[in-house]
């Protein structure tokens, strides 16, 4: 274990209608090629695979997702890193991209088009989270986080190495074994439970009225919500699932001005055991190690190279390709 939590504020439950106040805080979220630890990992021959939860849950996911994304997989001498590219969408938070009229793709000015509404989702959950924890009460995990070398003040974030293993299907089959860097956000004094803190964002009046509607009508606006972002929820339910987290708190969040993206209230908290999210959008966590299992096969079954897994857009097909080994390498 990596990294420091800071203690949950409870308060942030009972402020509905609060400012969601900008906070300025340091956030790593790097590959797994790019993690020191994972790179000691695999000089030690810990696993034969390497990733983190981010791009695992983006494949365990696969199914779920409509958007066009990649993850870049390098195999050498028989170990294998599944990473994301610099820039990837894979470290964006999608909005209402499993609605039946989700944002358009569009790149003009539009403050509710899908790269908007993304870049204003991943800033509310950094914001939503630095909002929701205390300042000074910080539960250490055994190592400081591994990637802050600089004063700047750090995100509540711990980061947890597991690993995990497939079962053989007989016995000259060797298990094969993944490493994964999952993540922690907080924790609860009170219950000692850990934490992940997420939110959702409401950026237009879609006829339920979050503002007005919040407190009675509760149940209708997360039923949208999980219907909307089916994938979203599905990864951060995966995430918490490996990373072994008690409880997901979930955040709502509105713009102060549907007309204006920088300004946000917090509406209200909800929280969820994963395993009860994980039934509620029917998440089979079997189904996607599945889909991970089967793609450390395709690769096994290569030469050492690297690869692209490609997410078509709108289409539930994946396809791999072999790319030179300096891809993606040069800004060319």
């Amino acid at each position: 274990t990596y990294g420091a939590l800071n203690f949950y504020n409870k308060k942030i439950e009972r402020t509905a209608g609060a400012p969601l106040k900008v906070i300025d805080r340091a956030f790593y979220n790097p590959s797994a090629s790019d993690d020191p630890v994972i790179q000691e990992l695999s000089a030690k021959k810990t696993a034969k695979v390497y990733t983190t939860d981010s791009v695992i849950t983006q494949l365990m996911c696969a199914s779920k997702s409509v958007y066009s994304w990649d993850i870049v997989v390098t195999k050498k001498d028989g170990v294998i890193f599944f990473d994301k590219r610099d820039g990837s969408e894979i470290d964006r938070i999608t909005v209402d991209e499993n609605a039946y009229d989700a944002p358009s793709d569009s790149h003009d000015a539009n403050i509710n088009n899908a790269q908007n509404l993304s870049l204003e989702a991943t800033f509310i959950n950094q914001n939503f989270l630095a909002n929701s924890v205390f300042d000074e009460n910080v539960v250490k995990f055994n190592h400081p986080n591994p990637f802050h070398d600089s004063s700047e003040p750090l995100l509540s974030k711990g980061y947890r190495y597991k690993k995990f293993s497939f079962r053989a299907k007989d016995e000259e089959e060797e298990p094969v074994s993944v490493v994964v860097r999952t993540g922690v956000d907080s924790k609860d004094a009170a219950t000692n439970q850990t934490l992940a803190v997420k939110a959702v964002n409401e950026y237009n009046n879609n006829g339920l009225d979050w503002k007005s509607k919040f407190t009675s009508q509760r149940g209708a606006i997360i039923a949208a919500e999980l219907k909307n972002n089916n994938n979203k929820f599905s990864k951060w339910t995966n995430q918490a699932i490996l990373a072994g987290v008690d409880t997901i708190k979930l955040g709502f969040v509105s713009r102060a001005n549907f007309k204006d993206n920088t300004k946000h209230v917090i509406l209200g908290v909800s929280s969820y055991r994963p395993q009860d999210l994980a039934m509620q959008i029917n998440l089979s966590t079997g189904n996607g190690w599945g889909i991970v299992k089967s793609y450390i096969d395709i690769i096994s079954a290569e030469d050492d190279g690297k690869f692209v897994i490609l997410k078509h857009p709108n289409s539930p097909k994946l396809t791999v390709y072999k790319v030179p080994e300096n891809a993606f390498q040069d800004e060319e």
